[in-house]
């Protein structure tokens, strides 16, 4: 009887993995980001900080680490927190919007709504 669950546990996972791979890329997203009002909020926050963060390491490696205090302090996925620092760079340190622009993923550049 044991021997039987755990057989059709294993082919319950087996059978979860292989629908996760086929349609993993179509599903939605489990873990949605905050709405676009509230990574405006983050970015006026962080504004400052942000573009601290740039003005010593005007690179792709500020623009990642930046990225990632933002991650660590308000516990948002990535994407979320790559388009607050571009909206906090947008408007308080344009001249390190091209360098941004580079190091985010192109979702990031538009609304999360």
């Amino acid at each position: 009887m044991i021997a039987l669950k755990t057989k059709t546990a294993g082919l319950l996972l087996a059978v979860a993995a292989i629908i996760l791979t086929a349609f993993g890329p179509v599903l939605p997203r489990a873990v949605a980001g905050p709405p676009e009002e509230e990574l405006d909020r983050l970015a006026s926050r962080y504004a400052s900080t942000t573009c601290a963060q740039l003005t010593k390491m005007p690179d792709e490696q500020g623009v990642k680490s930046a990225i990632g205090d933002v991650m660590d302090r308000n516990a948002i996925p990535r994407l979320a927190a790559e388009r607050v620092v571009w909206l906090s760079v947008k408007e308080s340190c344009p001249q390190y919007r091209p360098t941004v622009e580079r190091a985010v993923s192109p979702e990031a550049l538009q609304p999360a709504n």
